[in-house]
C-alpha cells in the first residue's frame, strides 16, 4: 500500500476517532455529577465498551483503568496502519507521554508518597512500561536517581541510562534538575527523529516539537528563576535547538529582576496570546497555574493543526494524539477529584479543553 493510500485510510479512521472525543457539554455534565454517577454518563459516550463491568461501587482506579485502556487501544490502532518512517517517529513521539509517567514517579518519590498515590497519576502507553512495572521500581527505589536506574532496567523506552550518565553529578534527590534534564533528553531525541522525515511530515513535526520546546524552555527558565538555580546550571539543561525563542532571550529573561518581566521578554513577541493570560499570575509566582495556561495553548495548537487542510501527512496524527492525551488526563482529574469530594469549580481549573 502506498503512503498516500495509507494516509487516506488512517485519516478517515482518525477523523472517526476525533468525532468520538468528549465535547464541552460532556465535561460540564461530568463535572455536575457525583462520583458514583460518572460511569453512567460515560456509558453514553465512546467509553461505553470499556466500562461494561463498572458500577457505582467501582473504585476510582478501576474506572481510570477503563479510560486508559481506551487510550492504549487507540494508539495501537493508529500505529499499525502508519508508513514505516512515520511509525518510527510516532514511536519516538510517544516518549513524551511516557515522560509524564516518569515525572509522576519522580515527584511522588521526592514527596515520599505511597505507591498507591503514584498509581493515580500513571497513564500507561503502548511500548511503555506497565503500571505494575512502575510500582515495582517505585517501591524498591531509595531515591530519584535509584528510581530512574530501576526504570531503565525495566526496559523504559526513554534512554534513562544515557540521562543518568550525562548527569552523574546531580544530587540523588534534586527533583527539578532531573526533570529539566529529562525534558532536554526527550526533546533532543524527538528532534533527531523528526529530522529523518521528509516533506510536509518533516515540516509539521518540527513545528510541533519546536513549539513544545519553546514552551518547555520558558517554563523551566521561570522555574529556575523562582528556585534561584544559577544560570550556568540552568543553561546546561535548556534545549539549544529552539523554535522562536533563542537561548540569548531566555538568558535575558532569567537574569531580569521579576517574573512578569521575564515572561514579557520570552513570550510577548512570539507568544502574545499566552503572555496576556499569565502576566497577572506571574506576579504571584503561581507556577502551577502558569503550566496550566501553557498546556491550554498547546491544546489550542493541536486544534488548529487539526483544521489545516492537509489530509495526507502527519499533522492529523500528531493533533489527534495530543487531543486524546489531554482527554484522558482530564478524565483522570475528574474521576479522582469527584472521589475526593472536590467541587466542580476546583476540578475544572485543572482541566484542558
Amino acid at each position: 500500500m502506498s503512503n498516500v493510500a495509507r494516509y487516506g485510510f488512517i485519516s478517515a479512521k482518525i477523523r472517526g476517532m476525533k468525532n468520538r472525543l468528549l465535547k464541552t457539554e460532556d465535561y460540564n455534565a461530568l463535572l455536575n455529577r457525583p462520583y458514583k454517577e460518572l460511569y453512567k454518563y460515560l456509558n453514553s459516550t465512546a467509553y461505553a465498551q470499556y466500562i461494561r463491568n463498572i458500577n457505582e461501587q467501582s473504585t476510582p482506579i478501576e474506572l481510570e483503568k477503563a479510560v486508559i485502556q481506551s487510550m492504549f487501544d487507540t494508539i495501537q490502532e493508529i500505529i499499525k496502519w502508519l508508513p514505516k518512517n512515520v511509525n518510527t517517529f510516532i514511536a519516538k513521539y510517544l516518549t513524551k507521554f511516557e515522560e509524564e509517567n516518569v515525572k509522576a514517579a519522580m515527584r511522588c518519590k521526592y514527596l515520599q508518597l505511597p505507591a498507591q498515590k503514584l498509581e493515580q497519576y500513571l497513564i500507561p502507553i503502548p511500548l511503555g512500561l506497565s503500571t505494575k512495572e512502575y510500582l515495582d521500581a517505585y517501591t524498591k527505589a531509595k531515591h530519584i536517581k535509584d528510581l530512574l536506574q530501576r526504570l531503565y532496567l525495566k526496559g523504559s523506552i526513554i534512554n534513562l541510562n544515557k540521562l543518568i550518565e550525562n548527569n552523574k553529578l546531580k544530587s540523588n534527590e534534586d527533583l527539578i534538575s532531573w526533570e529539566i534534564a529529562l525534558d532536554k533528553s526527550i526533546y533532543i531525541e524527538m528532534q533527531e527523529s523528526a529530522d529523518k522525515l521528509k516533506g510536509s511530515d518533516k515540516k509539521i513535526a518540527k513545528e510541533n516539537i519546536g513549539i513544545e520546546i519553546d514552551l518547555c524552555n520558558v517554563k523551566n527558565t521561570i522555574r529556575g528563576r523562582i528556585l534561584n538555580i544559577p544560570w550556568e546550571e540552568m543553561a546546561e539543561n535548556l534545549i539549544e535547538k529552539t523554535y522562536k525563542i533563542p537561548i540569548k532571550t531566555l538568558r535575558k529573561a532569567f537574569l531580569t529582576k521579576d517574573t512578569t518581566e521575564a515572561l514579557k521578554i520570552t513570550l510577548a513577541e512570539q507568544y502574545r496570546e499566552i503572555f496576556k493570560q499569565i502576566r497577572e499570575l506571574a506576579r504571584e509566582n503561581k507556577l502551577t497555574d502558569i503550566e496550566i495556561i501553557l498546556n491550554k495553548y498547546l491544546y489550542g495548537y493541536y486544534k488548529t493543526l487539526w483544521r489545516k487542510p492537509f489530509p495526507f501527512n502527519i499533522g492529523l496524527i500528531v493533533a489527534f494524539l495530543g487531543l486524546k492525551w489531554f482527554e484522558v488526563k482530564n478524565l483522570k482529574a475528574i474521576i479522582y477529584g469527584k472521589s475526593y469530594g472536590l467541587s466542580a469549580n476546583e476540578i475544572q481549573k485543572s482541566l484542558t479543553y
